[in-house]
């Protein structure tokens, strides 16, 4: 994935932080300050606090960036260009340690599709994608 120019993510409102953060090497998470409950991707009310009738207070927390391989699939398509060369890839969806059902989608750039497994502990990184913008992505604990 190192010769691909990927997108560049363009942040919003919402999303800002996440980048800002990913930028310094570090993964944030939406968390409510009330009743504690993480969010992703960001939302602007905490679903539970509403349906308590309150109002809680949404921020970004620091997270490990640990957590398991939930699911994953393996890319195919030749319809984006600028990954033809990588051709087959792995993307994974990762059940982040911090929260039952706290998801986060993700590349794995440095792992051989034959060592994906379901379950396995993989851990946040974040690569260079160019013009000094860093992204999450993952890799295996212990790889």
């Amino acid at each position: 994935m190192q010769d691909v120019v990927r997108p560049l993510p363009v942040p919003d409102i919402l999303t800002k932080p996440i980048w800002d953060a990913a930028n310094e090497g570090r993964l944030v998470i939406q968390r409510c300050q009330d009743c504690q409950t993480y969010y992703h991707p960001p939302v602007h009310t905490c679903a539970r606090c509403v349906l308590s009738g309150q109002f809680g207070q949404l921020h970004f927390a620091p997270v490990t960036g640990r957590g398991a391989i939930y699911s994953y699939t393996i890319i195919h398509d030749t319809r984006l260009g600028n990954f033809e060369k990588v051709l087959p890839y792995p993307v994974v969806l990762v059940e982040l340690d911090e929260q039952p059902g706290l998801m986060l989608n993700g590349n794995m750039p440095t792992t051989l599709i034959g060592d994906l497994r379901i379950g396995s502990v993989v851990q946040v990184i974040f690569p260079d994608i160019g013009s000094g913008v860093r992204i999450p992505d993952f890799e295996l604990v212990g790889s």
